[in-house]
């Protein structure tokens, strides 16, 4: 019995949480470590054979038909394209706050 144990008791130690060497690395300096380990290591082909379904996915009107039926979508999107071409077309303004 004693022998049980004392296996498990050394596997208890080795699952113990370490103490960290330094703080949790944001999301994108975890990618920029893992593409500086896998540099060299994986290869990415130029051309992957899919690139028709690209086409499909640039293209709104699927996503728009399957999303938003009632043209709510569409409406907002234009009103999102007439602000911009609105607020660019106006002179730009600089107020003088110091005087």
């Amino acid at each position: 019995m004693l022998s049980n144990q004392s296996c498990v008791n050394s596997a208890n130690k080795s699952k113990e949480i370490q103490p960290r060497e330094k703080e949790e690395e944001t999301g994108p300096e975890r990618l920029n470590r893992l593409r500086s380990e896998m540099a060299g290591k994986v290869w990415i082909p130029e051309i992957w054979g899919q690139e028709g379904l690209l086409k499909e996915w640039s293209d709104c009107t699927a996503f728009d038909r399957s999303m938003a039926p009632d043209r709510l979508l569409l409406s907002a999107r234009r009103a999102l394209v007439a602000e911009y071409l609105r607020t660019n077309s106006a002179d730009l303004r600089i107020e003088n706050r110091c005087s």
